[in-house]
């Protein structure tokens, strides 16, 4: 614990306390069997005369204690963050990999989809160990793996997709956008296509259903057609322009670990309430009512 990090999670619950400080005192008043023979009798010849000397009036401090330690209780007092839950856990992203007759496409060559395989390829080995997913699509979407940390699974099976195992076609990026959210709700989308040949508005509503996860789309084509910008617009996503380095990649994984970022930087204020380290206190001055009274042994 240290010193600078302790606060309340509640500090308006100390506005509680004159209200009790206030009430209190007036019990302390209402319950005092000798409040008229103090305004007329001597304090000291009083307390001789009286006996036991500690009445039913020694409980009134801790009562008070036990108000007060109620009050601290609610207003949550805490030192310490709860534990990161995001820690060592990197936000999974799925790829999803348009494969319809259009990506066998030479421009320039390879055709478009053996060029999107091989920048899977590049992107497992650069975010080998954090999770990474695959789905297809054409006329259909259909999972190929879920997010997985052995990439380089992902790249072998990526490899292996062909228009010709897909059973229809088409450009059904909706599809693959609702699946997605099923598969991985909260993970990061990474579209590669070589343009949207459906009403975007189709994938938009796909996108809000899915809760508009972060979105990042590769062009795997030469140059960037009007469809890309709309389908940018329409759900929010980076657009990327595919280069013959790694500089496509690099700005994957960066935009990427943006979205993690946020995550924790949301997750990152939430306190361990240590409130509950207060009740025993609390039961224990709650208990003292109900101690066992003796009666007084008169003597001669």
């Amino acid at each position: 614990m240290t010193i600078v990090n302790f606060h309340f999670l509640r500090p308006e619950a100390f506005w509680l306390l004159p209200i009790c400080l206030t009430i209190w005192w007036f019990w302390r008043i209402k319950t005092d069997p000798l409040e008229g023979w103090r305004r007329q009798m001597d304090s000291e010849l009083l307390a001789a005369l009286t006996y036991p000397r500690n009445s039913r009036r020694s409980l009134n401090w801790p009562l008070l204690a036990f108000w007060f330690m109620t009050i601290s209780a609610i207003a949550g007092p805490t030192w310490k963050k709860k534990p990161d839950s995001f820690a060592g856990d990197e936000s999974p992203l799925m790829i999803l990999l348009k494969a319809d007759r259009s990506m066998e496409v030479a421009d320039p060559a390879p055709c478009r989809i053996e060029r999107a395989k091989l920048k899977i390829k590049d992107l497992a080995r650069a975010r080998k160990g954090q999770p990474l997913g695959l789905i297809v699509y054409a006329g259909s979407a259909h999972l190929v793996l879920p997010p997985t940390k052995d990439t380089s699974v992902v790249a072998e099976m990526a490899a292996e997709i062909s228009p010709d195992i897909l059973p229809s076609a088409g450009d059904r990026l909706d599809l693959a956008i609702t699946l997605a959210g099923e598969i991985s709700p909260g993970g990061t989308l990474l579209i590669l296509s070589d343009g949207l040949n459906q009403d975007d508005g189709l994938a938009a509503k796909a996108f809000e259903k899915a809760g508009s996860p972060k979105t990042q789309i590769l062009a795997v084509t030469s140059t960037l057609s009007e469809s890309f910008y709309s389908l940018r617009k329409s759900i929010h996503a980076d657009l990327f322009e595919m280069s013959s380095d790694d500089a496509d990649i690099e700005q994957i994984i960066k935009s990427s670990k943006h979205a993690t970022i946020a995550d924790v930087e949301q997750n990152k204020e939430q306190w361990q309430e240590a409130g509950y380290y207060l009740t025993p206190i609390i039961c224990a001055f709650a208990l003292l009512p109900f101690r066992r009274e003796t009666s007084a042994q008169i003597t001669e």
